[in-house]
Parts: structure tokens; C-alpha cells; sequence
């Protein structure tokens, strides 16, 4: 779960190390991120860390479930668990010596070996998967994106043209729901200390993406809505439901 905060001395130990890795998450790895929470797994519950025989991110585990494959998503690996994928980097690739600092390097086949991308997918849903959810067995499964991330490409998407492929470049996108996201998009890879990312390639192909925000950004709302004199008013003539439609 990405507000599980459990692994907030795995984040701080991970930190100590001040590798390289971490410029791309400003200079800071956030406890909600994986790796955190896998270096807790494993001290804390080590049998479990042991026999799980893939680590996978929510969305490669919703397509490994409809399709059998284990394919990761760049998308998912770069922006959240330190796979480095830059533009002079090639394919992408774990940074061993990072792996091996914290102690999980014999773990990194259980991270993923095979990267998908952007663009069109070959990988068809299962027979078991189309008949649990209502589905055509012709369905196509496509590149899995973090939710942040697919509501940029949503975004910029509608605006597609032909003579103008990334008309999105250069104009912020502020995704909101438990967080708030400023996602940009740029042509240039650009380093910005406190700031996610370079990141590329991880929404369109030939394009960095930069990330940063307010992880908090739920709670703080409803905190600041019923910090509000007139909330308790709300409450005795809405109900809490009233409240919840009313936001």
C-alpha cells in the first residue's frame, strides 16, 4: 500500500548510503517507495521475504494477472523502485552496487529482468482472466502506468496531433486525489535537486518526465475541512455523507 509508512528506518538507512541512485528521486528516497518496504519485509518478516518469488508493483501484478506475463513496466521500476532508465542508459538496468549496499542484491531477479514500455502491446489477455472479467479473449492488455502517471498521458493524450506529437511538452499537470502530483514533461533531461525524475520514457517515448508534490494531500484536506467552524454544522445537517459529496 503506498501510504503504508512502516519502512521509515529502512527510507532513513537507505539514505545514510547517499548513492548515486538517489539523484533521481531528489536526492531522497521516500519511505512509501518499494525498496523501503522490501528491506523491512525482509527484516521483519524474513520468511516471507524468502519464499515470495516476485516482487511486483500493482500495476505489473494487474497485468501479470490478466495475461500470465511477467513483463515490469518502466514506468513503475523507474519511478518507484530505483531502476535507472535515462536516455544515454539504453534499455534501463538495476545499479548492482546500490542492490548490493542495502543488502538485496541475490533479490534482484525477484524485481523483474524483462522491461516493457511505451507504445503498442502484443500481450493478450488469458482465457481465465477474459471469463473472470466479462472480456473478449481478443483483448489486448496495454503498458501499465502508476495512476498519476496515466492521468498525465489522459491529459496530453486528447491533444494529440500529427504535425504536433507532444503538445503536452512544456505545461505542468497537477493530478490530485491522495496526493497531489506536478508532473512535467520535457525533451531535455533535467536534474532538479528535491525534485523525481529525470525519468524517461516512462509515459511516451522520447520524453523525461520531473515529478514532485504533496504526499499528504487527502488527509490535509479533510484536516483543513474539519478544522472549519462550520463543519460541525455540516455534519448535523448533511451527515458525514454530506460531507464526503460536499468535498
Amino acid at each position: 500500500m503506498w501510504m503504508d509508512h512502516r519502512a521509515a528506518k529502512e527510507a532513513d538507512f537507505i539514505n545514510t548510503t547517499s548513492h548515486s541512485v538517489l539523484k533521481y528521486v531528489g536526492g531522497k528516497i521516500f519511505l512509501e517507495m518499494e525498496l523501503p518496504k522490501i528491506l523491512w519485509l525482509k527484516k521483519n518478516l524474513p520468511k516471507n521475504f524468502h519464499t515470495t518469488k516476485q516482487f511486483l508493483d500493482l500495476g505489473d501484478f494487474l497485468r501479470w494477472r490478466a495475461t500470465s506475463c511477467l513483463k515490469r513496466s518502466i514506468c513503475c521500476l523507474a519511478c518507484k523502485w530505483n531502476y535507472v532508465h535515462t536516455q544515454n542508459g539504453g534499455q534501463g538496468h538495476w545499479d548492482g552496487s546500490y542492490l548490493e549496499e542495502l543488502g538485496l542484491e541475490s533479490s534482484m531477479e525477484k524485481f523483474g529482468s524483462e522491461i516493457s514500455f511505451p507504445g503498442p502491446s502484443s500481450e493478450q489477455i488469458s482465457s481465465i482472466a477474459a471469463q473472470e472479467l466479462g472480456l473478449s479473449e481478443e483483448t489486448i492488455i496495454g503498458f501499465s502506468l502508476i495512476d498519476a502517471h496515466s492521468g498525465v498521458l489522459g491529459m496530453i493524450g486528447c491533444e494529440l496531433k500529427k504535425e504536433s506529437p507532444y503538445i503536452g511538452v512544456g505545461r505542468l499537470c497537477l493530478i490530485s486525489g491522495t496526493s497531489n502530483c506536478h508532473m512535467a514533461l520535457s525533451k531535455k533531461s533535467i536534474e532538479v535537486k528535491g525534485v523525481w525524475g529525470p525519468f524517461y520514457g516512462v509515459i511516451l517515448n522520447g520524453l523525461h518526465l520531473n515529478e514532485g508534490g504533496q504526499s499528504a494531500a487527502g488527509k490535509l484536506l479533510d484536516y483543513v475541512v474539519r478544522m472549519h467552524p462550520g463543519y460541525s454544522i455540516l455534519l448535523r445537517e448533511k451527515g458525514t455523507h454530506g460531507y464526503v459529496m460536499s468535498r
